[in-house]
């Protein structure tokens, strides 16, 4: 963990020349997924991230060329089994079985995401993401500095996840309060910066593959409710949705619920 966050912090403290090239040669590098994809051009945050798509398979963190750096590919091989494990019992403990996100190739895309929210000179102008929802499944976050990320109460108040020394910090994402029939929620959350620390964090997310069919997956078992979302959705359509309107699930979910 110590490894993978200094060696992220370290990329980020390149000169800029050194550290544009290198972004270029991954080909990705932004402060926003949605501005990097055009659904959003004014969506620049006080933040830089750095994401890689990596096989759901096994991560062979020898190459290089996979990730920047040996500490942070191998940190991905072992979050990996810590993420498959939690949708497993995740599924058991919805009476759905160990392998149904599995079986039903929900968990195909597996994302790094290194991210840098450096020292803002105006914090109150700005933020290192808004307030959203994750469209996955579920996130691991490992997080070094200062606290950032917040999440929004049942109150409607902001709650600071104050950044504990070797700990993983888990969401929930849209996609499983969909198959939990919302049973679990996906947490609004936003990330705020400041004035006197850095802030670094490695989000590792899982998620069905764009062609994956989605649905409430527990609606059959005893004394379920009736279904409250639509079944066998593309996940790719509910993607296009959540990207133009990633901060407020009830514009998305307006489409999929019924």
């Amino acid at each position: 963990m110590e490894n993978a966050l200094t060696t992220t912090k370290n990329f980020y403290e390149l000169p800029n020349d050194q550290l544009r090239r290198a972004a270029e040669h991954y080909g990705a590098y932004s402060s926003s997924f949605v501005h990097r994809e055009g659904h959003h051009k004014t969506a620049k945050y006080w933040r830089d991230t750095l994401p890689f798509y990596l096989p759901s398979g096994t991560i062979d963190y020898d190459d290089t060329a996979f990730l920047f750096n040996f500490r942070v590919g191998f940190f991905a091989s072992l979050v990996k089994g810590v993420a498959e494990n939690l949708v497993s019992c995740i599924s058991e403990g919805l009476g759905l079985g160990k392998t149904y996100f599995d079986d039903q190739g929900l968990t195909t895309v597996r994302r790094l995401n290194l991210n840098s929210y450096p020292r803002c000179p105006c914090p109150n102008l700005t933020c290192g993401m808004a307030k959203h929802y994750d469209p996955d499944l579920l996130t691991i976050t490992l997080e070094g500095g200062a606290h950032g990320l917040q999440i929004l109460d049942e109150n409607n108040q902001w709650q600071t996840v104050k950044a504990q020394p070797n700990a993983l910090i888990v969401t929930i994402g849209t996609q499983m309060e969909v198959v939990s029939n919302g049973i679990l929620k996906a947490p609004a959350h936003r990330v705020i910066v400041n004035d006197q620390r850095e802030r670094t964090s490695i989000c590792y997310a899982i998620a069905p593959a764009n062609t994956s069919t989605v649905g409430p997956a527990v609606t059959g078992l005893p004394g379920a409710r009736p279904a409250q979302y639509k079944n066998n959705y593309p996940y790719g359509e509910y993607l296009e949705q959540h990207m133009t309107n990633y901060r407020d699930t009830s514009v998305c979910f307006s489409k999929f619920k019924l």
